[in-house]
């Protein structure tokens, strides 16, 4: 583990592992999917607003905007074995040591999306999350990697990278709400 590398999805003994522990890395996994989100979000706001000339902010719609994201998610494992925000916070995800097949990618990203991120209802949620957050602290995988047998390899981020993530996150949601 000299090139600082570290399997959360594993069990692994913490002084192999200086650089962080699960806890860190489940916050870096939840900033990796929020700026990935503020991202995509942001592509459709310009999309609704600025092609299709629609309303930008129907409440309605942001479940199935969420459902939009599953087969982008499920290309980028597939192809790049990360999404912008993972590679952004040097995370990758694999299976074997090999890239997901786009079957395993799509799956665990459906997963993700009906198990982690509750179809899109905000405040459902919040609970599905906190599950997420305990599991993955407690076992080093969640329920959608354990299902899919996927290893979710971290490797630190600078404060640069993780700073820069924050503000994209911040810019989007300010620049959304006014």
């Amino acid at each position: 583990m000299g090139d600082n590398t570290v399997y959360p999805s594993e069990i692994f003994d913490p002084k192999d592992a200086p650089v962080f522990d699960r806890k860190t890395a489940a916050w870096i996994r939840f900033l990796a999917r929020m700026v990935d989100y503020s991202g995509f979000f942001l592509l459709l706001y310009f999309v609704r607003k600025y092609l299709f000339y629609l309303p930008t902010h129907v409440f309605w719609l942001f479940p199935l905007e969420y459902l939009l994201f599953v087969p982008i998610e499920a290309c980028c494992l597939r192809w790049k074995k990360s999404t912008p925000g993972k590679a952004l916070l040097k995370i990758q995800v694999q299976k074997s040591h090999r890239t997901l097949t786009i079957r395993s990618a799509l799956k665990r990203s459906c997963k993700v999306y009906a198990q982690g991120c509750a179809l899109g209802f905000f405040w459902v949620a919040i609970f599905s999350m906190s599950i997420a957050y305990v599991r993955l602290v407690q076992t080093g995988k969640t329920s959608w990697d354990f299902e899919e047998e996927s290893a979710v390899l971290h490797r630190m981020p600078s404060k640069e990278r993780i700073l820069f993530s924050l503000g994209l996150i911040l810019f989007v949601f300010f620049f959304k709400m006014y």
